[in-house]
């Protein structure tokens, strides 16, 4: 699907219902508190309809599809004001049926920060009710890993066989594999045994009966393998192909990913000599890895992964993905899963300008993105759901951008949630508040400058968009 309708699908499924779950938070605490409320309005303005009217409270339908609003008595719509200036909203409230209307200068500090905090306490609340809901559906496990056979030995068991290179495995004698290593490991210790494979090709699964080879001996050779190569790269100029073995580097043998990328390490900007096997054949490339490589690749440019040569069953092994099942929680196993998954997402939140510091977090992983920038992740947790057949990763999102909504609201900044409660913190230091015309202008300037940063941050999302760094 385009990205841009997945972007919009993704706005519309996530991002607004998050929005409209913090106004429903502050519009159900100041009902607690008896502020009353002159309108609660799905989307924001211009009008498009009033849907009813009850408790003085008019509920409205608007053309804006950005979630909604709570206008309470003594509010505008971005700040407080004094009560010369609502006074015919007093009287309009009075009109509707209201007999004493309390506005928010009139809520006592304590019932005013209930209320404005409340935003980011539903937006947490929906989180940790996403996230049960998450384990009650099925969160996934790893059950074993599949295992691609890359090149076959001519008259070796997987030959006659009939196995081809690129066949996936999925199950050896029925059960899960856990990785390429350990499937090598089961064909030398069943050496001169029969053994069934249950293989995937070309999406179709169907089992292959082995012989394994008695007379080859305990042949398991470990090599890392090419798994691809990025385009105008030091490897690709060189001539490194997907399915390449790593036999040898200046020399040196290469058996593992890690040794492999030390060796790439402390060699940046030099001529490096490889030696590589490729279907059975032995050449040797020249490549200089790249001192300052572009972000996301690596100084060769080439993603590796670990080979299993195993002489009994006669081919090159590969792990290629994960086989993930989703089992589902039990109600109590539920709860305490959506708890935990919540407490440990807010500290990630609140920990990343702090990691950012320690160098433990690129600026760019953590980089402020704007509705655009959400809008285009929600896509591709939205294409992500529709590939695999399940709503966890839209939950998940939707979850995750609940809670960053909330905890962003409750910065002290004027404009915001946070920068209301410290006003109200501030009165109770002080023991008198401040006039609300100049708290409502210190905000008018903040949402003013918030407007003008959001407006950055929307222009860089669409200059350097989230989609092209995250695929």
């Amino acid at each position: 699907m385009n990205d841009f309708l997945l972007a919009v699908a993704s706005f519309a499924l996530l991002l607004v219902p998050m929005i409209f779950i913090h106004e429903l938070g502050h519009f159900i605490a100041a009902k607690l508190v008896k502020i009353t409320v002159l309108e609660f309005g799905l989307g924001f303005p211009p009008r498009l309809a009033k849907l009813f009217e009850r408790g003085g409270t008019e509920y409205t339908l608007n053309w804006l599809p950005l979630g909604g609003f709570v206008r309470p008595l003594g509010e505008d719509f971005v700040r407080p004001v004094g009560d010369e200036a609502s006074s015919s909203d007093r009287d309009e409230a009075i009109r509707r049926g209201v007999k004493n209307p309390k506005s928010v200068n009139q809520a006592t500090p304590w019932e005013r920060l209930f209320f404005m905090a409340s935003g980011a306490g539903a937006n947490v609340v929906a989180a940790v009710i996403l996230f049960i809901v998450m384990a009650l559906v099925g969160l996934p496990v790893v059950r074993g890993a599949t295992v691609a056979v890359r090149e076959i030995t001519p008259n070796s068991p997987a030959a006659a066989a009939g196995l081809q290179p690129d066949d996936v495995i999925t199950r050896v004698d029925g059960n899960y594999i856990d990785s390429s290593t350990a499937l090598a490991e089961y064909f030398n210790f069943n050496q001169g045994e029969q053994v069934t494979l249950t293989v995937e090709r070309n999406g179709e699964s169907f089992e292959v009966p082995i012989w394994l080879d008695e007379t080859s001996g305990t042949g398991v050779a470990e090599n890392v393998i090419i798994l691809g190569v990025v385009v105008d790269s030091p490897a690709d100029r060189a001539g490194l192909q997907p399915g390449d073995l790593i036999l040898a580097a200046n020399g040196e043998t290469i058996r593992t990913t890690d040794e492999l990328v030390n060796f790439t390490e402390a060699h940046r900007g030099e001529t490096v000599s490889l030696l590589i096997e490729r279907n059975g054949e032995q050449m040797t490339l020249e490549l200089i890895p790249r001192v300052e490589p572009p972000q996301g690749e690596g100084p060769m440019g080439v993603s590796i992964g670990t080979a299993q040569s195993s002489t009994a069953f006669g081919a090159t092994l590969t792990e290629r993905d994960a086989i993930i099942d989703y089992e589902p929680s039990t109600l109590g196993d539920a709860i305490e899963y959506g708890f935990k998954r919540t407490v440990e997402t807010v500290s990630l939140i609140v920990e990343a300008p702090v990691r950012i510091i320690r160098g433990e977090l690129s600026a760019e992983a953590a980089r402020p993105v704007s509705i655009i920038g959400i809008s285009q992740i929600g896509g591709m947790r939205l294409e992500q759901s529709v590939q695999l057949q399940s709503v966890l990763p839209l939950l998940d999102f939707a979850a995750v951008i609940g809670l960053a909504l909330g905890l962003t609201n409750l910065l002290p900044i004027p404009g915001l949630d946070g920068g209301r409660i410290l006003f109200v913190i501030i009165e109770l230091l002080r023991g008198k508040p401040l006039e609300p015309e100049r708290e409502g202008m210190i905000h008018l300037i903040g949402l003013f400058l918030l407007l003008g940063v959001m407006g950055i941050f929307i222009l860089n999302d669409l200059v350097n968009p989230i989609v092209t760094n995250f695929r």
